[in-house]
């Protein structure tokens, strides 16, 4: 698990050392992939997600120059009714994941709140380098009528707290640094338009 998770589209990504390289991930549309192609699957958080969409063959080229394809998750809308969620599991090798999710709102304005912990002390000597991490990330959103249509206008903060956490394995370093820490607190803001 210390080199993060890896994804796998039409044969892209499966040589790759660590994290996810020739696939574009996107968030609600924003690109969480680096200019370079690399990116990290555990930027999306599962426990937020609506539904995550795959784009492979030459259409994923709409997205840029992501030759495997392209993996979009959209995160839940705020919903109006007051919601709460939790989630536990466990595994071999001191394996253990918890969450929980919140959200509400009215028909204007609502927001998401999601947290999660995972830990791992993997099968491998010195595999548990990489320590457990928790994430806190939250979305809140408005929308509001414009003649026939309506505008929704969200925010998402990932990695709320700015939490240092494993994002992939660094081989061979001399500093004994055993990985590289993923991405801090990201702020991304959208606008979507329904007629």
């Amino acid at each position: 698990y210390a080199q993060d998770l890896q994804i796998s589209i039409r044969g892209f990504g499966t040589r790759s050392t660590f994290g996810v390289r020739g696939v574009r991930i996107l968030i609600d549309g924003i690109p969480a992939t680096m200019p370079d192609g690399q990116g990290q699957a555990s930027t999306a958080s599962l426990a937020s997600a609506q539904r995550i969409e795959v784009l492979r063959g030459p259409m994923a080229q709409l997205y840029g120059n992501a030759a495997g394809g392209v993996l979009q998750v959209f995160t839940k809308d705020p919903p109006t009714a007051p919601f709460g969620a939790v989630s536990a599991g466990a595994g071999t090798y001191g394996q253990w994941q918890i969450g929980a999710a919140a959200g509400g709102g009215t028909d204007t304005l609502g927001a998401v709140l999601d947290v999660s912990h995972y830990s791992t002390g993997g099968y491998r000597d010195h595999s548990d380098a990489a320590p457990g991490y928790a994430v806190l990330n939250v979305r809140a959103g408005y929308e509001f009528p414009v003649g026939p249509a309506k505008i929704f206008v969200f925010g998402r903060i990932d990695n709320l707290l700015d939490k240092t956490y494993a994002g992939s394995l660094i081989v061979n370093d001399s500093n004994r640094r055993f990985f590289e820490p993923a991405a801090g607190r990201r702020l991304f803001v959208g606008l979507r338009s329904m007629f």
